[in-house]
């Protein structure tokens, strides 16, 4: 016989309620290995861009060359590549420290 969930005890809603956790958790971890596995280098790129639908479906991007992805042909190689979380060349120049050195003599002394 079935039942709402509303109209359950509060022990079987809590036992429900964390056996969907445990499921929603492990479907994440296996679709962004499915993403991973279809987008080749591209998953760990700062350009790469991951839509999902309310139906689920996919939609993977590239902001760089403003192109979708094709999950038949992952990528292997892109000369716009840049590692997402890694700073540019200009933001390592803004946070660069000038360092002063005095202008006796430096190294081994006799």
């Amino acid at each position: 016989m079935s039942k709402k969930f509303t109209k359950l005890e509060a022990e079987e809603q809590e036992e429900i309620s964390s056996l969907l956790d445990i499921i929603s958790e492990n479907s994440l971890e296996l679709k962004q290995n499915n993403v991973r596995k279809i987008c080749g280098v591209c998953y760990d790129c700062e350009y790469f861009r991951l839509v999902e639908t309310e139906f689920e479906i996919l939609y993977t991007g590239c902001s760089e060359l403003e192109r979708r992805l094709d999950p038949a042909k992952p990528i292997t190689y892109c000369s716009m590549y840049r590692q997402r979380g890694q700073p540019s060349l200009w933001d390592m120049k803004q946070i660069a420290t000038i360092i002063e050195i005095p202008k006796q003599k430096t190294g081994f002394l006799k």
